[in-house]
């Protein structure tokens, strides 16, 4: 397995990857094990010797990060990748996630870390948690909303919800 696809920690993030480049993070619904771990960044680097969008090749890196989170990075220098471009990447994972048997998170869940690992909680679970008080602004959450390698590197994957937007939305201070 390449050096680029590990299991990433929080920090380290697509190292041969400019800022500028675009970043998607993908949460997955369970844990992957380390071999469907390798199964996953094998074929996204088979994907990436390849990786165009309107006939321009597209830089492309991935790590996996706590065994739950696909983060996908791309750079082409002095363009932004096109819709097709995403399509194709979209497109791998969608085959990746039935091949093996996990699902992706549709946005509208949070995901924290406690005790026992990653947890996911739809929104209105991640509310009435906080409402209880067994979640706070302290509690280490997952932020997916990076739009640029930059800005993920800056504030990171995992934060205090008080740093991310869940301190707003869920009222966490």
């Amino acid at each position: 397995m390449s050096d680029t696809f590990r299991n990433a920690t929080a920090t380290d993030f697509l190292e041969s990857l400019p800022d500028d480049s675009r970043v998607w993070i993908y949460g997955l619904d369970r844990d992957l094990s380390d071999s469907e771990v390798a199964q996953v960044t094998d074929e996204l680097e088979a994907f990436f010797t390849d990786w165009s969008s309107h006939g321009r090749r597209v830089s492309g890196e991935a790590a996996v990060v706590d065994n739950r989170f696909v983060v996908i990075g791309a750079h082409i220098p002095s363009g932004d990748i096109s819709g097709c471009g995403i399509d194709k990447s979209i497109r791998v994972l969608k085959s990746l996630s039935d091949e093996i048997g996990f699902g992706w998170d549709t946005s509208l869940n949070v995901f924290y870390a406690a005790d026992d690992g990653v947890q996911m909680a739809s929104r209105a679970e991640f509310r009435q948690a906080a409402a209880e008080k067994s979640v706070s602004g302290s509690t280490p959450v997952y932020d997916l909303t990076a739009q640029t390698l930059g800005d993920l590197r800056h504030a990171g994957l995992l934060r205090p919800a008080a740093e991310s937007w869940h301190a707003g939305a869920f009222k966490l201070v």
